[in-house]
């Protein structure tokens, strides 16, 4: 992780003052579980290059935490991705220059502006890139986002969503840490520590002099609050004026929108963005299901009629579209229950259970093994069982640890097996093991497969190169997937058909796919 600044121009070594770092002196300190250090590739007092190096120990960053024993821990980025992890450090080793807190004889220059170049990165973020350049354009700055080449010995992805940001323009020192202390955390779009109230404070602090006119203001808010009670705090805390166009839904807006109308659609992309249960993050995070938690601020009568009007409208639209997630399972579990054979169920990459709760609840069902990797899955998905257990429910599924990479004799030759959403985490190279294993080795009478439809992303309104889930390694067209399932319904020697999940476009078809395939000569349903 990194930061670099660099300005040019008569006075430009007063930042070293301000920064309260010693440009000779290398500032090598381990924090936090991290390495951190500060050297000056370049100083003059009319040039000078700061740099901020960051590099974290993977393991010290999982220790004492529920992830500790998570294999997840192995393929993730968050020992090289600059977040709030990053802040932490960046809040460390530069807080003097943040807080504008310099030595006396250099406070006059905690307002003087500089021309300044800053990069940093890596960033990995889910927003697109116009979205993350429009972010920044509105604070005055030329914006440049560099992605590194990719060179892959197989297909894994078009490309790299790795960037580095380039930012160009003339501010204040104590502006630019503010801004990047605030936004980073919104591009990457997590939080490693808990987000409660102290987040409010952070942000009417570091926000000052620039968030609240920030044409993103509520988008912003909303990626660092996350939850509507939080937001509906910060935005008491807001000066009437701003906080009667404050959008406690956080829609992001974009520069072209002429008026309100033109927005995006964001129940519709938050539909998209919350494909699976592990999703904790969106492009436009404003669910239209929360609409009854927003306090509505009105100067009329006749406005407080209208809002009501439409909050009415939009309920009973919003009570008629039920998240996709919930008519994937609803779909799963018509399917599961027309079956002949449903005794024993396999739900592999079961997350927190959600689904295997549903599956336990088919008349018929015996047995229900809900597989999953992650330990913080697994953790959620117990509890999630044990409440069912203290209702009296005739079947409690069963967790298992296991991965479809490792071949488990527990899986062999049960009715159903179930991967709802799962092969598109899995790298493409790696699904023709993945597809011997199940039809070769666990040999199910029925199995179940959705995936995501990538021609839908269109109604979503997505970048062409973007997918729905930060962890996808894929997205298949209906033809592509087809074409998969058809040459190992033929290896493994069963019949598949196929079904739209959500709802249909005449274009584009449905938002997810599902393949059946039975086994030749066995339940045919």
């Amino acid at each position: 992780m990194y930061l670099k600044i660099r300005s040019v121009g008569q006075d430009a070594g007063m930042i070293s003052h301000l920064l309260a770092k010693n440009p000779h002196n290398l500032y090598d300190r381990d924090e936090k579980g991290a390495r951190v250090r500060i050297v000056y590739p370049v100083f003059t007092e009319q040039e000078l290059e700061v740099l901020l190096f960051v590099t974290p120990d993977p393991v010290e960053l999982v220790k004492g935490t529920p992830d500790s024993y998570d294999i997840t821990q192995y393929i993730n980025d968050r020992e090289f991705a600059v977040s709030s992890l990053f802040c932490s450090y960046l809040r460390s080793a530069l807080g003097t220059a943040l807080n504008g807190k310099p030595k006396a004889d250099y406070t006059e220059w905690v307002q003087h502006p500089f021309p300044l170049e800053v990069s940093f990165g890596p960033v990995a973020s889910n927003l697109p890139d116009d979205v993350m350049t429009l972010l920044f354009t509105s604070l005055g700055y030329e914006v440049r986002l560099e992605r590194p080449e990719t060179s892959y010995s197989f297909k894994l992805k078009e490309r790299s969503t790795i960037r580095a940001v380039h930012l160009t323009g003339r501010t204040t020192l104590q502006q630019l840490l503010r801004q990047l202390f605030v936004l980073m955390p919104v591009l990457d779009d997590y939080k490693h520590y808990y987000i409660g109230e102290e987040e409010i404070e952070k942000l009417h602090r570091y926000g000052e002099g620039w968030l609240r006119e920030h044409p993103q203001h509520a988008f912003i808010a909303r990626r660092s609050l996350r939850f509507a009670p939080l937001l509906r705090l910060y935005r008491q805390g807001l000066p009437e004026e701003v906080a009667h166009n404050f959008d406690t839904r956080g829609r992001f807006l974009r520069a072209t929108d002429e008026d309100a109308d033109s927005q995006l659609d964001n129940g519709t992309a938050e539909q998209a963005m919350n494909e699976t249960e592990t999703s904790s993050s969106d492009l436009l995070d404003g669910s239209i299901n929360e609409m009854d938690k927003v306090e509505i601020i009105v100067e009329s009568e006749e406005v407080a009629e209208a809002e009501a009007t439409a909050a009415s409208e939009l309920a009973q639209k919003t009570a008629k579209a039920p998240r996709l997630n919930e008519l994937r399972y609803e779909a799963i579990v018509a399917c599961v229950g027309e079956l002949q054979s449903h005794r024993s169920v396999v739900d592999f990459g079961a997350g927190e259970g959600k689904l295997s709760e549903r599956l336990a609840s088919i008349a018929g069902v015996e047995q229900v093994w809900a597989v999953e990797p992650s330990a913080y899955a697994g953790v959620r998905a117990l509890d999630r069982f044990a409440a069912m257990e203290e209702k009296g429910a005739n079947v409690v599924p069963q967790l298992a640890t296991g991965s479809l990479f490792y071949r488990d004799e527990r899986w062999s030759r049960h009715d159903v097996m179930i991967l709802c959403e799962v092969i598109e985490h899995i790298n493409e190279a790696r699904l023709p093991m993945v597809m011997r294993t199940l039809f070769n080795d666990y040999q199910p009478q029925t199995l179940i497969m959705t995936t995501p439809n990538r021609e839908y992303n269109a109604i979503y309104e997505l970048d062409e190169q973007r997918m729905r889930h930060a962890d996808h390694r894929f997205e298949w067209t209906r033809a592509e997937f087809q074409t998969f399932c058809q040459q190992w319904s033929e290896y493994g020697g069963y019949q598949v058909t196929f079904e739209g999940i959500g709802e249909r476009s005449d274009e584009y078809g449905q938002p997810t796919q599902m393949a059946i395939f039975q086994r030749i000569g066995g339940d045919k349903g």
